[in-house]
């Protein structure tokens, strides 16, 4: 979510003030050197644990981060009134989703590892 922000800066350097521009900004160089860190992090993250554990903190807390961002740095503004029903049932439906599809992923490989057992064991 930085990185985006950091390039979303960048690229509003660059459209007002030209390529020179964007190569002195800050932000052009901390987009990339946070794009990096956040890969590294990411491939740590996913390698710590079981998917199921890892994957809805990351896609839900990069979406919440991007929202806060967004509004904070950038005055970015959300529709509010009877808007804010359609846009909580769908966070919750989002939520949902990546919770049964991180989950199903695990239960997938479970299966595979057993069958591939079963297998083995019927073999020899």
């Amino acid at each position: 979510a930085l990185t985006a922000a950091l390039l979303k800066s960048a690229s509003g350097t660059f459209a007002d003030h030209g390529f020179t521009a964007f190569l002195r900004s800050w932000q052009t160089y901390g987009f990339a050197l946070t794009g990096i860190a956040a890969v590294v992090l990411l491939e740590n993250a996913l390698q710590a644990g079981p998917l199921a554990a890892a994957q809805p903190a990351l896609t839900i807390g990069d979406a919440v981060v991007s929202l806060t961002l967004g509004m904070t740095l950038f005055e970015e503004r959300i529709r509010t009134g009877w808007w804010l029903v359609p846009e909580a049932c769908s966070a919750l439906l989002i939520v949902v989703g990546v919770v049964v599809l991180s989950r199903a992923v695990q239960h997938i490989t479970v299966a595979s590892a057993r069958a591939a057992r079963a297998t083995e064991g019927s073999s020899g």
